[in-house]
Order: C-alpha cells, then structure tokens, then sequence
C-alpha cells in the first residue's frame, strides 16, 4: 500500500494503565523523573513513531492518593527529548485558557528551533474547572469563551511565528547587518482576550509554525480542530462510532474551506500484549488486582461524571444516572454509555473491562495488528495514538511485536525521512491554501534534499 499510518506514543507517565506504578517492572517515580520520559522516547524513536505526545493538565491530580499524575513541564520534557533523539517528533500541550500567547508562542517556536522542525502543539481549553484557582480566577471559563480565547490565542501566535519573514536573519559578518528590521513587524492585535504587540524574539523556525493538534471529541473541540489542526486525537471504542465521527470531520473541514482530509484521525489506543491471548489477559488482570476498590469506583464515576457515592463496586449504574448523562460532558462517548446501560455491567466489570476514553486491544501482537489495520484500511482513521499499558516493557512489546507486523503488511514505515514534522503529516505551509493534499500518506518518495534553513 502507498497508504502508510501514522502512529504516535502516548506518554502518560509510567503507562495507561492506573496501577503502572506498583507493577514490578514499572517506575514508581517515573512521573518525575526525566530519564523515564526518555527511556520512552528512544524506545519510540526505535519504532519509528511520528511523535511522542505529552498530555498535561495544570493541577494536581485528582486520585494521587492512589495514582501517579502528569506533573513535570511538558516543554521541559519536549526539550530533553529533542535533545536525547534525532528524528521522532514531540507534541506538546498546552492550555490556551491558562497560558498567554506570546510567552507559549516563543516557547514553541524555540522547541522548533532546538528540534529542527520536530514540534507540535497539542491545543487545549483545559476541562478540569479546579485549574482556576491555580491562575487567580474565581470559576473557570465556560466553554464558549474558552474556545473563542483558543481560535483568538492561534491567531496571535500564528501572527508571531511569521513577524518575521524569511531572511530577515542575516547575520552578514562582512556587511555587518544581523538582522534586516524592513523585514520584521509588530503585529499590534487587540482582541476581546489578548493585546499583543509583537514582533516576536525569534526569527522563523523550521516549520514556521508547529504541528497544530487538537485531542477530544467534543463540539468545540471538533470545530477547532475542522478548522485548524492537522491531527485530532479522538477516542472511539466502535466501529460505528469511529465511522460517524470520520464523516463529522471530512464534512466540517469542507465547511472550513479546507481540504476534506486535511485533518489526520487519530484515535488513543490502550495496548496489552503477550505471547498468547491468555498471557495477555493474565498481564492485565494482575495491574487490575493492583487498584484498590475505592480507586475502582472513582475512577468509573470520575469516567461519567458521577459522585462515587452513588456506586458500588458490585452493582450496575443505576440507570437514571446513565440517563442524566446524555446531556452531560463526560470522558467517555455517548457510544460507551449506551453500551454501559445494555450490559448492566458492574463498577467492577466497568474498571476492569477498559471502558475509558480510548479503546483497548489486549492479545498477541498479531492479534492487536489485525485490529489495528482493520480500522485503518477501512479508511475511517489514518493512524493511532497508542499507549503502552507500562512503561517501558509494554511499549517495548509494541515497539518489538506489533510494529515490524505493521511494516511487513505494508502499513508503516520502515525508516525515517529527511522531514519535519510538518512534513511528515503531509500538512500544508502556512498560507499554502486549502488544495487538498489527497490520501493521508507518506508523499516524499525520496529524501528531501531541502536543507531546514530553506524550509
């Protein structure tokens, strides 16, 4: 196949899985300590993944009595990552609620210049309301103005990226010009949210701008990314539902003006794997018998959005919870709620049986590759944000197993290109127009002979 996925790592601490940090094998505090982070990486990089991506939320977490939480910097991280590897790209997040455009915006764009074209930013609203209190704010913003502030703060950045224009750096030791001030400018925006002046410190990094990605499946979240991301990171746990939410984006982004797949698909994958079926399961159900019941039941009711007082472990959720939540924003699909609703599981069945805001896949490696190019060749995604359920021997079973099955099928690479990010995810340049860059694939036939300075 000409067609090839793409497939980012998903580093969330020491693994999905909430007992990774109590497995043997696991790092108790890997949550903090940056060589965990890049054990990972180099791990990911092996594998040929397009990026690692560094989920964040700007709060303690809400279950640390019982579970490790995202603590460190994500651009910390991504600059110790960019400067222990050569090739995989890093996607960081980062609120536009709780960050100010020019001091992100000069944070990405120098992550751009260290990496040499290998950022991207993963652009959030921030969902937990108790980040507020973190920033000097009574209630935390309504999603109506945290999504007006987003599509205003990518404008601003945007702008900043391009104050300068390309040779304004002259650095002419002989003419004695550093830098040609004709072509760099203020951008002087005033908005509703933000007054910039510009220009920014920095003169244009390789790709101009980041990788702009959007993770979550909401209605803001679908419009953003329909207008501006080049991924969405989503989670669908059916077929159906992966089928809908694929027509929803195609549709949005032709409303946009853009190119009907300019947005690659992307949804989270939760991976367990080993040599048979049954060494698989017995893998997952040895970290489930590491979760203590209280941390069972909050999580299910943190899932749905419930009070866990109103579960219990060996019950079913009552019914007219389920139904209060059809109008309710919750971590999980209306798809899985319904689902929930039909089987009368468990609090337990619920914790155990992986229904969280991404699909699992738990079997052998060529089980779980079966699945994966299942979706893929049906043309309803265009690659995965997979996660590792520990850290680092979960992924690298993945790296190992399920990637070289992959490549022998055609559906991955198996090197990487002279590329940036940018590059790499087949995402117009800035001000490339909204001709439609065809299937989602790896369009360079050969190495680029495209030095970055020229980017």
């Amino acid at each position: 196949m000409s067609r090839q996925m793409h497939l980012n790592l998903n580093l969330n601490t020491t693994g999905f899985h909430r007992a990774a940090w109590r497995a043997p094998d696991g790092h108790r505090f890997g949550f903090v300590e940056i060589d965990h982070y890049l054990q990972a990486a180099a791990l990911a990089e092996k594998g040929l993944f397009d990026a690692v991506f560094l989920a964040d939320y700007m709060a303690i977490g809400e279950a640390m009595e019982t579970e490790d939480s995202l603590a460190l910097d994500p651009v910390v991280v991504a600059a110790s990552i960019l400067a222990r590897t050569s090739r995989i790209g890093v996607i960081v997040t980062a609120s536009t609620t709780y960050h100010q455009p020019y001091a992100l915006a000069r944070a990405l764009s120098s992550l751009d210049h260290a990496g040499r074209g290998r950022i991207g930013w993963n652009v959030v609203t921030s969902m937990h309301a108790h980040t507020s209190g973190n920033f000097g704010l009574d209630r935390h913003p309504d999603s109506a103005t945290r999504w007006a502030r987003a599509h205003e703060f990518l404008a601003v950045a945007g702008a900043l990226w391009e104050s300068w224009d390309e040779g304004a750096l002259q650095a002419d030791r002989a003419g004695g010009t550093f830098a040609d001030t004709t072509r760099i400018r203020a951008i002087n925006h005033r908005g509703p949210h933000f007054a910039v002046t510009g220009p920014l410190q920095l003169p244009r990094s390789p790709q101009v701008r980041p990788l702009i990605v959007q993770a979550g499946p909401s209605e803001g979240g679908r419009a953003f990314a329909s207008a501006h991301a080049d991924p969405i990171f989503t989670g669908q746990h059916s077929l159906e539902a992966a089928t809908l939410f694929h027509a929803d984006i195609r549709n949005r982004s032709r409303a946009a003006g853009r190119a009907e797949r300019a947005v690659a698909i992307l949804p989270g994958l939760h991976i367990t794997l080993g040599d048979t079926e049954r060494e698989a399961w017995d893998r997952l159900n040895a970290l489930e018998e590491l979760i203590l019941a209280a941390a069972r039941i909050a999580s299910v009711a943190r899932a749905l959005g419930l009070d866990p007082a109103a579960l219990h472990l060996d019950q079913p959720v009552p019914g007219h919870l389920l139904d209060g939540l059809e109008t309710v924003a919750s971590p999980l699909e209306h798809g899985v709620r319904d689902l929930l609703r039909k089987d009368r599981l468990t609090v337990r069945q619920i914790s155990a049986g992986g229904y969280t805001a991404h699909k699992r896949l738990v079997g052998t490696p060529e089980q779980v590759a079966d699945q994966i190019a299942d979706w893929f060749e049906r043309g309803i995604v265009d690659g995965f944000n997979i996660s590792g359920d520990v850290y680092p021997s979960g992924l690298t079973a993945i790296v190992d197993g399920v990637i070289p099955i992959l490549q022998r099928r055609g559906l991955f690479r198996t090197a990487y290109r002279d590329e940036t990010l940018r590059d790499r995810y087949a995402a117009p340049w800035p001000g490339a127009g909204p001709a439609d860059p065809g299937p989602r694939e790896n369009r360079h036939q050969e190495d680029s002979d495209v030095a970055l300075s020229q980017l």
